[in-house]
């Protein structure tokens, strides 16, 4: 029962490190209007009109958002898996069999 237990601990261990990390990855999202590079390939070329220019960063905001919160999503569920797996660890791990 004791090695059960150490499998748990670094089962748990794992699913606490992957949501740790789909919350770091959600965290570097940033939002890109996705505008063409000028000739030279170095800038951005931003519309000439303003009104798209903001539409552009709206969307782009949008879509920043929706992919942060789908790895926040993610990250969620990795959680809730890893305190269940350290729960059954220290259950398993008390029982002296």
């Amino acid at each position: 029962m004791k090695y059960f237990s150490i499998a748990l601990a670094i089962a748990a261990l794992t699913a606490g490190l992957k949501a740790a990390w789909e919350w770091y990855k959600s965290s570097k999202i940033t939002p890109d209007p996705a505008w063409p590079l000028d000739p030279t390939g170095t800038l951005p070329m931003q519309p000439a009109d303003p009104v798209q220019t903001q539409n552009d960063w709206i969307v782009a905001t949008i879509k920043a958002l929706n992919e942060a919160g789908r790895l926040n999503a993610v990250a969620a569920r990795w959680t809730a898996v890893s305190v269940v797996l350290a729960a059954a660890s220290a259950i398993f791990g008390s029982l002296n069999l």
